[in-house]
C-alpha cells in the first residue's frame, strides 16, 4: 500500500483512539464529580462513626481503671484485716501461755 492510501485509514484509526480515550476521561470526571457529595457524606459518617468508638474506648478505659483502683482497695483492706486477725490471734495465745496467779 502506498502512503497515500494508508493516509485516510491512519488518521480515521487516530482519531477513533482519541475520541474513545477523551470519552473514557470524560465519563470518569462525570462519575467522579457525581460521587463527590456521596464521597463527602460517606467520609463524614465514617469520622462520626471512629469518633464515637474512640469516646466509647475512652471510657472503658476509665471504667477499668476505676476497678482496677476498686481491686486494689480491697486486697488492701483484705491484707489489712488479714493482719490485724493475726495480730489478734498472736495477742490470744501469748495470754494464753501466761500462768494464772
Amino acid at each position: 500500500m502506498t502512503l497515500r492510501l494508508m493516509l485516510p485509514v491512519l488518521f480515521t484509526t487516530i482519531c477513533n483512539n482519541f475520541l474513545t480515550f477523551f470519552y473514557h476521561n470524560f465519563q470518569e470526571a462525570a462519575i467522579d464529580e457525581y460521587f463527590k457529595p456521596i464521597d463527602k457524606n460517606a467520609k463524614i459518617i465514617a469520622d462520626l462513626q471512629l469518633d464515637k468508638e474512640e469516646k466509647q474506648m475512652k471510657e472503658m478505659a476509665k471504667v477499668m481503671q476505676e476497678q482496677i483502683k476498686m481491686q486494689r482497695e480491697i486486697t488492701m483492706k483484705r491484707a489489712e484485716a488479714a493482719s490485724v486477725e493475726s495480730n489478734d490471734t498472736k495477742v490470744g495465745e501469748k495470754v494464753a501461755e501466761i500462768p494464772p496467779k
